[in-house]
């Protein structure tokens, strides 16, 4: 697939989002009001009781098996683990990265084999249309899914608005493009909310990210109450990899940040905090190719992006620690003079000090004459 191909048409990408938000909105509904469902409800954990006839199994320890009351203690501890690390409304993007589980990162820049087909990476994001406090980004799709050449993920950025409010109060001097050029580089370190339509956000992290209180919902995407006793009972993890390329695009991507500053403009110059802000076919595509061509496309934490740079310096200085020994190796090494050899130039000096007197009248030094200046 060319560099750009997976991006499709942008005019319909909205459409193909509402329509799949839709088909897993109404599956969602269907598997719950079943009579035997056997999605794993709070009041399930809660209570530890449940209908005989839903047949409920988890993978916790790494087997298949029926859910015992110690499993159901341990789905508690793991939600109050998550409701602790979570405190406030929504997440910033560089959290979720540091959060997401290293296979996912990995994934995110490296192609894998699933059975016998190779799985790309998802090494390209755009945004594609910004309303409101919401901004919508499509991805490459890795292959896994038949017939899918992109996902959808949908950011909220739940300050944007109080963003755009300051930047109307803001310094006369200053102009409110200038204004939101600016506060865009603050806005991607904000707290945010996200939602992917990919399958790795439904069945493993979705959970985690509506009792995070970092799910987008209702009517961009799904919250899940029902707990992933079988893809995820441990709720490690946080984000999928589509999600983790977006969020990297927030973090490092002048482009990025450039369109956040676009809309911030319109959003601070609309009396009503609304506008929309749509990315041409153009320029998502130039994006597409600019990310296709990177020779990096590594996702990093904070813990090793301060590794990678101590590692750099560390290189650095012992570069310099080889070039100076180099050059102290080239060096002339300077010679001990012994007496003799002292003896010997001071001599040479004067002889050289005699024929120089005696040059003008075009003489030569006799031995005699010699003889008397080294003997003096």
């Amino acid at each position: 697939m060319a560099d750009t191909d997976w991006v499709g048409k942008l005019s319909g990408a909205a459409g193909e989002a509402k329509t799949r938000y839709q088909d897993e909105t109404a599956k969602l509904n269907h598997a719950v009001k079943k009579s035997d469902s056997i999605i794993l409800s709070p009041r399930d954990i809660l209570t530890g009781e449940w209908d005989a006839a839903r047949t409920l199994e988890t993978t916790l320890g790494g087997i298949q098996r029926h859910i015992t009351k110690e499993d159901l203690a341990a789905f508690s501890q793991n939600i109050e683990t998550v409701k602790q690390r979570h405190t406030l409304e929504g997440i910033k993007a560089q959290q979720v990265i540091d959060l997401s589980d290293a296979l996912d990162r990995k994934r995110t820049s490296s192609s894998y084999k699933l059975g016998k087909k190779t799985i790309e990476p998802i090494t390209q994001a755009s945004p594609v249309l910004a309303n409101g406090q919401v901004i919508r980004f499509i991805t490459n799709a890795g292959g896994s899914t038949p017939g899918v050449t992109r996902h959808h993920v949908v950011v909220e950025f739940v300050k944007l608005n109080a963003f755009a409010s300051a930047a109307k109060r803001g310094d006369k001097d200053t102009t409110i493009r200038a204004f939101a050029q600016k506060t865009a580089k603050d806005l991607v370190k904000s707290p945010l909310k996200f939602y992917c339509d990919c399958e790795r956000h439904k069945y493993w992290y979705c959970y985690i990210a509506t009792i995070g209180n970092f799910a987008l919902g209702k009517p961009y995407g799904l919250l899940q109450h029902g707990y992933p006793k079988i893809t995820n009972p441990t709720l490690d993890g946080i984000a999928c990899k589509h999600v983790i390329r977006v969020m990297r695009e927030i973090t490092t991507s002048p482009h990025v940040q450039s369109y956040l500053a676009k809309h911030l403009e319109k959003i601070t110059l609309s009396h009503k905090k609304q506008g929309t802000t749509q990315q041409s076919q153009k320029d998502a595509e130039i994006l597409a190719r600019t990310q296709a061509n990177r020779t990096d496309h590594t996702v990093q934490t904070t813990d090793e992006k301060k590794a990678a740079a101590a590692d750099a310096k560390a290189a650095r200085a012992a570069k310099a620690k080889q070039a100076i020994t180099k050059l102290a190796a080239k060096a002339p090494v300077p010679e001990r003079k012994t007496p003799k050899l002292k003896q010997a130039e001071a001599a040479a000096d004067k002889v050289a000090a005699l024929r120089a007197a005696l040059a003008p009248f075009g003489l030569e030094p006799t031995q005699e004459q010699i003889n008397a200046v080294l003997k003096g």
